[in-house]
């Protein structure tokens, strides 16, 4: 099976001269090219370190490092804002999900570890 089978788009952004489009979806960042039909790049949200605004586009910090950051030319303002936003709710999303997940998990151990210590006294 694909892994891009089971994706949910949720917005998409055309680069100028129509050279590339590059599409959040709920779990990841596809760039390709429509005129080649070609995939140029993908990066799953939990690859991702950060997500950098910066005067020309959008930066993709990749865990793994420096040499598989990706960065997206936005020049219109709006459309950089809004992209961003729309990346930001699925990036911070995973991000929190993920930390509370852990954070649940060692409230239960201590939890646990508490009741084990409790019937030890009795």
């Amino acid at each position: 099976m694909s892994i891009y089978g089971n994706l949910k788009l949720t917005s998409s952004v055309e680069l100028p001269g129509g050279d590339a489009i590059i599409m959040v979806t709920t779990t990841r960042v596809i760039a390709f090219s429509p005129t080649r039909l070609r995939l140029r790049w993908d990066m799953a949200f939990n690859h991702v370190e950060r997500v950098i605004i910066s005067d020309n586009g959008i930066k993709f910090a990749d865990k793994a490092g420096r040499d598989y950051d990706k960065f997206v030319t936005i020049a219109d303002p709006k459309a950089k804002s809004w992209f961003f936003q729309e990346i930001e709710k699925y990036v911070c999303f995973t991000t929190v999900s993920g930390a509370l997940i852990n954070q649940f998990f060692i409230f239960i151990r201590v939890i646990n570890q508490w009741n084990a210590n409790r019937r030890v006294e009795r």
